[in-house]
């Protein structure tokens, strides 16, 4: 992968500082995988709501330049050599929980770690996440390739996801997604994200 150009590179970050979304450059990727190796990726970036991410996905596609979203990083091994893009942490917005006790339901952002979230679930006192918990990642990669543990996954208790396809938010319900063991829709749609 080639270097991202330095004019290119002031660009984004000029960009990235208008758009308010917090970056740094030259970041060791090793700090955010499970398997604690790997390169440095050009950029990182963490965005925290919705517009902020449409702002850097459109910059980054305008421009040409590679990237790739991370969530716990339990799955992901960057090479020695780096990453020549901007890898993208969401935050805040995405981190969210919500729970309504009347519908017996939850709505959570992507970047909840499945852990906090089966503990909130339980302290609300609603079950069937209870397999999650000991899953390292987020919900955004559980819902990406149906993670699942003793005898249940994702596809059984979720009932619609929201995507960004396109720019533009689509709902999606659980009979859509195409789930099967350890696969979903999402991977072959790698450009919509969770």
């Amino acid at each position: 992968m080639e270097k991202i150009r330095a004019d290119l590179l002031q660009k984004l970050k000029r960009e990235m500082e208008r758009a308010d979304i917090t970056f740094a450059e030259n970041v060791p990727m090793s700090r955010y995988t499970s398997f604690k190796a790997g390169g440095n990726a050009a950029v990182l970036a963490e965005v925290r709501d919705t517009d902020r991410l449409r702002a850097l996905l459109a910059l980054t596609s305008q421009e040409g330049v590679p990237h790739i979203l991370l969530g716990n990083g339990s799955n992901t091994l960057f090479k020695d050599s780096g990453y020549e893009g901007v890898v993208i942490k969401l935050s805040q917005d995405f981190a969210k929980v919500s729970v309504d006790l009347d519908s017996c339901t939850a709505a959570a952002g992507t970047a909840v770690l499945l852990s906090s979230l089966a503990k909130t679930l339980l302290s609300e006192g609603l079950t069937g996440f209870e397999f999650a918990s000991g899953i390292p990642g987020t919900l955004g990669g559980a819902v990406f390739m149906n993670a699942g543990a003793y005898k249940s996954d994702i596809s059984q208790i979720l009932k619609e996801v929201y995507i960004l396809k396109d720019r533009s938010i689509v709902v999606m319900r659980v009979e859509e997604l195409e789930y099967a063991y350890r696969h979903s829709i999402f991977q072959s749609h790698r450009d919509w994200i969770i």
